[in-house]
């Protein structure tokens, strides 16, 4: 039985990874794994997959959201990936090898010769070249990242080389949601209105078959998968449950076998001791995954940062994180994880603002919210959305908490979709999502969501706060090899988010997974839910 991972085990790893990130790369030439290095599986069976959300659409390179990259990641291919096993080393994909310059600024990939899209057409480099020039730089919501690669070449069919200003990050070409798109598909029109993205098509171990709204997802082998003799299972079906407890119960009567990511907290023990059942959170070790407050910094009452700071003391974020999560979450600090090097412990945000409702009721005082009746100084919006039980409680604390500083919280609770629809075009006082991925690069909070290119964009920048400091700051720590440098810049963005506070963190969050211990390599990838399925397999094909 897989169990939840000790501190210092994921101090560790995340540790390792954002070295990684932040040193320069020397040269490297990686051959793709054979097949006889994995685990021989038993071909056939079906996965059924319980989630509580349901997937907007099913175009990776286009979204950061997890429910779309749950389905999306076992229809298209990356030309790497991390899982979690060796991680932070990086596997082969449709890439069967690369190299990188000496100063890291050029790699060379070289692609997998026998890869095919769903409807037959061949997979070439032009479709690499055409996914990173037109689509990533463009769409992707880490669009900044991709728009510093400056130079795409395709010598010939089966090879790609790539230039940068900065040494490349290799973590890009996966955790980035940089799943290939094939050119002949996306090249006319605009690529986030394409019809495909309903009915993809894409190189992966998994076809896309159907979608019935509400109900479920059904994709089915590909038998022409570049690999040999993957994927072993014939079907994968993602079933749309209610809720949590809805899909517990698939589980335990065995209508579903895997319930990704959202185990409530509080079921891990029970769920751990039903039998058949294992409980794994592999996956969180990746994405440095947090959730904060985001403050909708273009409302009157909200944009004086007096209002923002009294929200930050009228809230006790240990005792939130405590009752909430049982203690299986740790507070949150600022908009990177504790563990990452590049923090800076001077620029905590939970310590710079302690629960304080006296000092609070003063700065809304200083601010023009004075109490009216019942001693109410001011009504808030909190826009958050279903599925997540810890969240719920972690609404309901805040609410309360807040409602002692004379702030009334009106909770909008809504669909995961609706809810990223409302925050984009900045329909709501206080957001709350369940989690949002901060690494494996420390910068990649504020580059989605702080800088003012992204404000108004799908899960982006959702409180319009607006730095030219911070713009400047985010686009040199990108680029940034050396480590120093770099945590030099990620302190004073750090500073700077201390001082403006454009979110409140909350916590620092980790997946939890369960699912019946008949399959095997269910939860593999360093990121969950961006597992292939490809190495997946029912111990005994029976259905």
């Amino acid at each position: 039985m897989k169990c939840l991972p000790g501190r210092a085990r994921g101090s560790a790893v995340l540790l390792r990874a954002a070295k990684l990130l932040v040193a320069a790369l020397a040269t490297l030439t990686l051959l793709a794994a054979q097949g006889g290095a994995f685990a021989q599986g038993t071909r056939g069976g079906t996965l059924v997959v319980g989630t509580t959300f349901e997937p907007r659409q099913l175009n990776p390179a286009i979204t950061t959201s997890w429910a779309d990259h749950l389905v999306a990641s076992k229809i298209f291919s990356s030309l790497i990936r991390f899982p979690e096993k060796g991680f932070p080393t990086p596997q082969p994909d449709l890439a069967e090898s690369w190299t990188v310059s000496p100063d890291g600024k050029r790699l060379t990939f070289n692609l997998v010769r026998n890869a095919k899209w769903h409807d037959g057409k061949p997979f070439t480099s032009a479709d690499v070249k055409f996914t990173f020039e037109e689509i990533m730089p463009k769409l992707n919501p880490n669009r900044a990242i991709f728009k510093s690669i400056t130079k795409i070449e395709t010598p010939d069919p089966y090879t790609v080389v790539m230039e940068r200003t900065q040494p490349f990050v290799m973590f890009y070409f996966d955790m980035y949601n940089a799943g290939i798109l094939p050119k002949h598909i996306y090249q006319e029109g605009d690529a986030s209105k394409n019809p495909a993205n309903l009915k993809p098509v894409g190189t992966g171990p998994f076809k896309f078959k159907e979608w019935v709204k509400g109900s479920h997802i059904e994709l089915v082998r590909n038998d022409q998968y570049f690999r040999p003799n993957r994927p072993f299972l014939d079907r994968v079906v993602f079933k749309f449950v209610p809720d949590t407890g809805a899909a517990i119960a698939a589980l335990e009567k065995g209508e579903i076998d895997l319930m990704p990511r959202w185990v409530p907290l509080g079921d891990v023990q029970r769920i751990k001791a039903m039998p058949g059942i294992e409980v794994s959170s592999i996956g969180g070790v990746a994405l440095a995954q947090l959730r904060w407050m985001t403050f909708n910094v273009r409302d009157p009452q909200l944009a004086d940062v007096r209002v923002r700071q009294a929200i930050a003391l009228g809230i006790d974020t240990a005792a939130v994180t405590r009752l909430a999560t049982g203690g299986h979450f740790e507070v949150a600090e600022t908009f990177i994880w504790k563990q990452f090097p590049e923090f800076n412990p001077k620029f905590s945000v939970s310590s710079a603002f302690r629960r304080d409702p006296a000092k609070a009721q003063q700065l809304l005082d200083a601010a023009g919210l004075k109490p009216g009746p019942g001693g109410v100084r001011a009504k808030l919006d909190l826009l958050t959305h279903t599925g997540v039980g810890d969240l719920d409680k972690t609404v309901e604390i805040i609410r309360d908490q807040l409602r002692e500083i004379g702030i009334e919280v009106v909770v909008k609770r809504v669909e995961r979709a609706a809810a990223f629809d409302l925050a984009k075009d900045g329909k709501f006082h206080l957001y709350i999502h369940s989690n949002w991925s901060t690494g494996p690069d420390p910068v990649t909070a504020p580059q989605r969501f702080f800088t003012s290119e992204n404000i108004g964009k799908l899960l982006g920048n959702a409180g319009g706060y607006k730095s030219p400091e911070v713009d400047d700051l985010t686009e040199k720590a990108l680029a940034e090899a050396n480590p120093q440098k770099k945590k030099e810049l990620v302190w004073r963005l750090q500073e700077i988010f201390l001082r403006d506070l454009p979110a409140l963190p909350l916590q620092q969050w980790v997946p939890v997974s369960a699912y019946r211990s008949e399959f095997v390599d269910v939860t593999t990838h360093s990121a969950d839910g961006h597992e292939s399925f490809e190495d997946a397999y029912l111990k005994k094909a029976a259905r």
